[in-house]
């Protein structure tokens, strides 16, 4: 990480749906505001398997939107992780919920995207969209 870059954290359950969705999207975002050197974006799961890609109706749909998420590999988060965050974002309650338990009382903005995971292509576009939604509303809020 470069000095003075804040470091913004999305989880979600498994790490391979909407979290790296996200950071996908956030990266984007924040490159295309000229935002991209001030900041750090990553994805962990509270229930990720370590390793895993992204699952193959993410990345599609992603791809579908110029995004590439063939690099990505799931990370398990952890207390260390989550209090590291200037930014950690939940993509649910139940997450949100599972964060605290893990890294103890600390600020979580809570987005709520419907986990795709196992459901058809239209879950995954339907959750696409709204992290795209938050996304633009997020970075517009930034200094």
């Amino acid at each position: 990480m470069a000095q003075g870059q804040r470091k913004i954290l999305v989880v979600c359950f498994g790490n391979i749906c909407r979290s790296p969705t996200a950071a996908a999207l956030l990266i984007r975002a924040l490159a295309s505001r000229g935002l991209g050197a001030h900041y750090e974006v990553t994805s962990a799961g509270v229930g990720a398997i370590e390793g895993q890609p992204a699952a193959p109706l993410a990345a599609a749909v992603a791809a579908a939107h110029g995004l590439d998420l063939s690099s990505h590999r799931a990370r398990r988060l952890d207390a260390a992780m989550a209090q590291g965050a200037d930014f950690l974002i939940a993509s649910d309650e139940v997450v949100e919920d599972l964060i605290l338990r893990i890294a103890g009382d600390i600020a979580v903005l809570g987005w709520h995207v419907d986990d795709p995971y196992g459901g058809p292509e239209e879950e995954y576009r339907a959750a696409f969209t709204v992290l795209q939604g938050l996304v633009t509303e997020f970075v517009a809020r930034l200094p």
